[in-house]
């Protein structure tokens, strides 16, 4: 609507806006909800207030009738806003802030000015980390940040420029990397959709280059960790470490996604929904991620806490030699019940993954160790205890082998469950969800350890 007015103005088009505007102000007076106040829709709105304000006043056109419900409106919004009870946290405080920042310069009130640049200062330098990445736990969220601050209003008394235009360009720079081969961003935390390009030549910031075949992120006190051969579809691998807040968050600690040649061997869950119910709780959950807790009983992000409360989850650098890159992290879960140290090491090849996997587990339930596979990738045993990872595009062809060097190791082969509990899914995009093969290893409680190594078959090579 407010496109078709700037691109020819006319009151009939004035007018209909009005008219919206009105009827939310009649839906409220009827309805009176408290979601119709809720913080996100409310900065929004309060964005639309002064907007039309503003437009009112070049153009002239007067509010006729509607002037006193137009002014009780801005009003309403302002005062609400100006509340800081009501003004929340992550995102949509910034959302709240803006619109109470641009409807108050609209009406004409200097009260709210210092709060305002204040809180956009603080919120910028608090939502971003010291590598530059958002706090949301999420490629998604990284990008969409980057864009809220984009949108601050210039010209604000007190607002550091200086310092978002330096965060929107250092936190850009890491989308690349958020990347996977096919231009869509890791299914990391609450993430969907597509990324931003990621050849190396449109790549900035620092990085590692080894043999000009690998480029390293090293991340690791943000959490996380990427490595991916130069070339083409080569390997792609990321390791995640601790949240840094609870908004958006998974708990998928020590969990890694795994590319080889185009083909995603091991992949993350997605977020599926943000519906408070049982979905959302195993895709939160450490259940839907390849780390490793408790059978049968879920860990959440609040079971390991996040950075700012002492959270207990680390990695380290990650390390490099001739022939393997090294990482390595430990997290402590359910106020030091289980702990879990795990050490992943990629041959300078691409074609071999080995994982080490340390279980100290207090409790009385199984521990259990989680690999979830990408879509359209299957699983079938083979001798020796070996299991093939088999992936159908025109024809069926094996692309990886798992092998563990106990044979003892109970292996339970997961996909599309909802009973007793959910379990082996995959959401690509929200709302959405599809079945996905996930191996579970259980070991008894006490001390466990388990080396777990994944051999990638080249495409040259015979299924």
């Amino acid at each position: 609507m407010w496109f078709s007015l700037f691109s020819l103005p006319s009151w009939e088009k004035f007018s209909d806006i009005l008219g919206f505007i009105v009827d939310w102000s009649e839906h409220e007076k009827n309805k009176k909800h408290a979601m119709l106040w809720y913080d996100m829709a409310t900065g929004i709105r309060a964005c639309h207030l002064s907007l039309l304000l503003e437009v009112e006043r070049v153009l002239g056109y007067g509010f006729g009738d509607h002037k006193d419900i137009i002014v009780d409106l801005c009003d309403r919004h302002v005062l609400h806003l100006a509340d800081k009870k009501n003004i929340t946290q992550g995102n949509h405080a910034l959302h709240q802030v803006i619109g109470l920042t641009l409807l108050s310069e609209s009406m004409g009130i200097e009260d709210n000015k210092d709060f305002c640049s204040s809180f956009i200062n603080g919120w910028v330098s608090s939502a971003f980390d010291e590598n530059y990445v958002n706090v949301e736990n999420s490629p998604y969220y990284q990008r969409y940040n980057v864009n809220i601050i984009s949108n601050i209003p210039s010209g604000l008394g007190g607002v550091k420029y200086e310092e978002i235009s330096r965060v929107k360009v250092r936190g850009k720079e890491l989308l690349p990397w958020m990347t996977d081969p096919h231009g869509n961003f890791y299914k990391i935390g609450a993430t969907e959709g597509q990324g931003v390009e990621s050849r190396p030549r449109k790549w900035s910031g620092r990085y590692i280059v080894d043999d000009k075949k690998w480029l390293l992120k090293d991340l690791y006190s943000s959490g996380y960790q990427f490595l991916r051969e130069v070339k083409g579809y080569g390997s792609h691998f990321v390791f995640l470490g601790k949240n840094k807040s609870y908004t958006h968050a998974h708990e998928d600690s020590l969990s890694f996604l795994f590319y080889s040649q185009g083909i995603c061997l091991l992949d993350d869950s997605g977020k599926y929904t943000y519906n408070l119910d049982e979905w959302r709780s195993y895709f939160i959950s450490d259940h839907a991620h390849n780390n490793a807790g408790l059978k049968g009983v879920a860990c959440f992000p609040r079971d390991v806490g996040v950075e700012k409360e002492g959270g207990v989850c680390h990695l380290r650098p990650a390390t490099i030699n001739d022939e393997d890159f090294v990482f390595e992290g430990s997290v402590v879960k359910w106020e030091g019940t289980f702990f879990h140290r795990r050490k992943v090491l990629i041959k300078n090849n691409g074609l071999k993954v080995v994982v080490d996997d340390w279980l100290v587990n207090l409790t009385e339930d199984k521990s259990e160790i989680r690999y979830h596979f990408g879509k359209g990738v299957t699983l079938k045993e083979l001798e020796d205890g070996k299991w093939g990872c088999f992936y159908k595009s025109k024809t069926e062809s094996r692309v990886a082998s798992v092998s563990f060097d106990k044979i003892d190791v109970d292996v339970e082969i997961v996909e599309g469950r909802e009973k007793p509990s959910i379990q082996g899914w995959i959401s690509e995009k929200y709302g959405e969800k599809t079945p996905a093969q996930v191996m579970l290893l259980h070991a008894r409680p006490g001390v466990f350890c388990l080396t777990t190594t994944f051999e990638i078959k080249a495409f040259c090579d015979e299924a």
